[in-house]
C-alpha cells in the first residue's frame, strides 16, 4: 500500500501527476476535490443523526424510569389506615360482622417457574382447605400466613399472601368477586356489593390487593401481583370449594378493577361465568391521554393494564355500567373497551352518573344490571354444559 493513500483524493492525483513528470488535468482536481467535500459532509450528517438518536433514547429510558415512581404514586392510591387484619375493628367493622362477612388469609406457594401460576393455585387450595370451613371466628390461615411469606434467612417474599373477605353460606345461587378501584379496598367493596348480592343468595368474595391494606408480606402494588392474584383467587377459590361448588361464577369489577376482572376472564374461561364491569379502563395510558391529549403516554406506563388487549380473550357475556359525567374514566375510555369484546357487551349507561356515585344515585338500575349479569351466568354455564 503505498504511504500517500491516506491522503485527500486531489493531493493522490498531483503526487502521482508529479509522478508521471506530467501536469495533472485540473478539471478531474476538482471534480475529485468535490467528491470528496460530498463525502465527509455525508458522514458528519451520519455522526450527528447517531449522536442525536443515541441521546434521545437515553432521555426516553431516564424519563420512562422517572416516570414510574410517579406512576406508582398516582395509580396506586393505597390508604395508610386500612389494615385487612383489623378490618373488624374500623367503623366500619360492625356492618362487616353483621352481614356475616369472615376474613380468610391463605399462603401462596411461591412462583416456581413458567407453570407458576397453576402450582400456586395447588398451593392455595391445600393451604386455604381448612379456611374456607373454619367457621364464624374464620380468619383462616391468619396464624400461618405472616409466617408462610418468610423465605431463606427470614425475608419476606413480596406478594406470597392471598387475601380476601368473604360472606359464603351452603345452598346459594352462585358467586360473585367482586374487585375494587385503584383507591378503594376489599371492605369497601364488600359493603358496596355484598348486601345486594347477599339479598340475592349470591356468595360474595372481595379480594384485597397485593400491598393494600397493610399487607404483611412486604408487597408492592404492581400489575404482574394485582393480576397474578386475581387468578389465583379464582383457581383457589373454585378448587377448594369455597365458591358455590356447580354454580356461576361472576367476576364484578369498578375501574381499574374492571381490568382486573377482564384479566381473570381471560384466563380463566372455563371457570367464569359473566363479568359485570362498573366505569372500566381500557387502559390507564387511555385515561391519562383523555386529560393530556396528543402525548404517547402508552411509550412510557410500566402497569398500563391494556385491558382492550385481554378483552379479546373473554368469551363469557360482559356487562358494562358508565356513567354520563364520570370525569375520572371518561365514557370513551370505556367505549374503547366495550368494542375489545368478540361478542358485543351488553351496555347500560347512567345519565348523569359519576365515577362513584352510581352505585348511590342510581341503585336501583345498578342492580337490574346486576340481575342481568346473573341470569347471563346461570344460562351460559347451561349452554357450556
Amino acid at each position: 500500500m503505498s504511504a500517500s493513500t491516506h491522503l485527500l483524493p486531489e493531493k493522490r492525483l498531483w503526487m502521482s501527476a508529479r509522478a508521471a513528470g506530467t501536469q495533472p488535468d485540473v478539471t478531474n482536481v476538482a471534480a475529485v476535490a468535490g467528491l470528496a467535500s460530498q463525502e465527509s459532509s455525508r458522514v458528519r450528517k451520519w455522526v450527528v443523526v447517531t449522536l442525536v438518536a443515541v441521546l434521545l433514547f437515553a432521555a426516553f429510558v431516564l424519563l420512562r424510569r422517572g416516570m414510574r415512581a410517579i406512576e406508582a404514586k398516582l395509580l396506586y392510591q393505597v390508604s395508610t389506615t386500612e389494615d385487612f387484619q383489623n378490618v373488624f375493628g374500623g367503623s366500619r367493622g360492625g356492618a362487616l360482622h353483621r352481614l356475616g362477612v369472615k376474613t380468610y388469609t391463605v399462603p401462596l406457594a411461591p412462583a416456581a417457574g413458567p407453570r407458576a401460576g397453576a402450582g400456586a393455585g395447588a398451593g392455595a387450595g391445600a393451604g386455604a382447605g381448612a379456611g374456607a370451613g373454619a367457621g364464624p371466628s374464620a380468619s383462616a390461615g391468619a396464624g400461618a400466613g405472616p409466617s408462610a411469606n418468610r423465605g431463606r434467612g427470614g425475608q419476606k417474599q413480596a406478594g406470597t399472601v392471598l387475601r380476601y373477605l368473604a360472606r359464603a353460606q351452603p345452598g346459594q345461587e352462585g358467586s360473585v368477586v367482586v374487585f375494587h378501584g385503584n383507591a378503594s379496598s376489599a371492605a369497601d367493596a364488600m359493603l358496596m356489593f355484598g348486601p345486594g348480592f347477599a339479598r340475592r343468595n349470591w356468595a360474595v368474595f372481595a379480594p384485597e390487593y397485593p400491598g393494600y391494606a397493610r399487607d404483611p408480606s412486604g408487597a408492592a402494588p404492581s400489575q404482574e401481583l394485582l393480576l397474578e392474584h386475581a387468578v389465583k383467587l379464582v383457581d383457589h377459590l373454585t378448587m377448594t370449594g369455597h365458591a358455590a361448588r356447580g354454580k356461576p361464577l361472576v367476576l364484578v369489577g369498578h375501574s381499574l378493577g374492571g381490568a382486573v376482572a377482564v384479566f381473570a376472564a381471560s384466563q380463566r374461561p372455563a371457570l367464569v361465568h359473566s363479568a359485570l364491569l362498573f366505569g372500566p379502563i381500557s387502559s390507564v395510558s387511555d385515561v391519562v391521554a383523555t386529560r393530556v391529549p396528543y402525548v404517547p403516554f402508552r411509550w412510557f406506563v410500566h402497569d398500563n393494564f391494556d385491558a382492550c388487549a385481554w378483552a379479546r380473550l373473554v368469551i363469557c357475556p360482559v356487562t358494562v355500567v358508565r356513567g354520563t359525567a364520570d370525569v375520572i374514566v371518561p365514557p370513551s375510555v370505556s367505549q374503547h373497551l366495550e368494542g375489545r369484546f368478540p361478542v358485543a357487551p351488553q351496555v347500560v349507561v347512567l345519565h348523569n352518573a359519576t365515577h362513584n356515585d352510581l352505585f348511590v344515585t342510581h341503585a336501583d338500575q345498578v342492580w337490574r344490571a346486576a340481575d342481568a349479569a346473573l341470569d347471563n351466568a346461570a344460562l351460559f354455564q347451561a349452554v357450556c354444559e
